[in-house]
């Protein structure tokens, strides 16, 4: 799972960025101090019934990553699961996780690798959801966010999964940064 590929220690203050419907939560709460969500969707009560039934000490707020309602440097440890593939401008996405991720902080980002495998998964399930379409949602391939995390941050390793495949021919990878 993602919370592998953070610390052993706790954090002191963690931000997942693209919460959904708060999945990991309960698993992220174990490995900090403080955690925050943020999601663009307007379901985020029903976020806030789960963690309150789940008892999930955790700050929502209704945010893109775009324009995060945080001050500079106040994370060591900022996700992102199945964003940064959704997000056109992601020199403003990646200078906003910069910008709130404290010196020394872990970014721990996933996202799908874009190959005719996975495009052909995500086509035939996009025609499952009536009026979406892939070329609307999936407007940032794995390269591109690659490239654009590898101008702001340091000490940049990806996992791709499968790990046996070459990243171009895997289904997803994990980015793992150092601000």
């Amino acid at each position: 799972t993602l919370v592998s590929f953070l610390q052993e220690d706790r954090y002191d203050k963690l931000l997942d960025i693209g919460c959904g419907s708060g999945i990991f939560l309960k698993e992220l709460e174990t490995k900090c101090n403080s955690l925050h969500a943020i999601d663009v969707h307007k379901k985020m009560h029903l976020v806030l019934n789960m963690i309150q039934k789940e008892e999930i000490n955790t700050n929502l707020a209704e945010a893109s990553v775009i324009d995060l309602p945080y001050d500079s440097a106040t994370f060591d440890c900022v996700i992102a699961v199945s964003v940064l593939e959704h997000i056109r401008d992601l020199g403003g996405a990646f200078n906003e996780i910069s910008r709130v991720a404290a010196k020394g902080a872990d970014i721990v980002l996933g996202f799908p690798v874009k190959n005719i495998a996975t495009d052909t998964i995500f086509r035939l399930s996009y025609t499952l959801l009536p009026g979406a379409k892939i070329e609307d949602e999936h407007v940032s391939d794995h390269c591109e966010i690659i490239d654009t995390a590898s101008k702001l941050f340091k000490d940049i390793a990806i996992y791709n999964i499968p790990p046996f495949l070459p990243l171009n021919l895997s289904f997803y990878c994990i980015l793992k940064a150092t601000k």
